[in-house]
């Protein structure tokens, strides 16, 4: 990880738990406004609609913590020079990666 304190040009937005990257749509144009390339990746299993999990349950159920965080630290780590500054709240709420 590098330790650059400017401006961050990249942020990936990790959706809560139980929940879908649809919960980040109002804040994807909040970042990209102000000039960021803005990534918000579902959970491994996640990337249907609400509707589909609600309908099939199993990917949630066989979901683990540690799949998660090997998901999101993949894409993290395959940004050109990643930088993380985790934000407050719970598992799943807003971090950042900047090249």
């Amino acid at each position: 990880m590098t330790t650059n304190s400017g401006p961050p040009d990249a942020i990936v937005l990790i959706h809560g738990l139980w929940m879908t990257p649809r919960s980040c749509e109002q804040w994807i144009p909040r970042y990209e406004s102000r000039g960021l390339r803005v990534l918000a990746p579902a959970y491994p299993g996640f990337e249907v609609e609400v509707e589909a999990l609600r309908a099939d349950p199993s990917p949630i159920a066989k979901l683990t913590i540690g799949e998660v965080a090997d998901h999101y630290d993949a894409i993290i780590r395959g940004s050109p020079q990643p930088r993380l500054r985790p934000q407050r709240g719970q598992l799943g709420e807003a971090a950042e990666a900047d090249n």
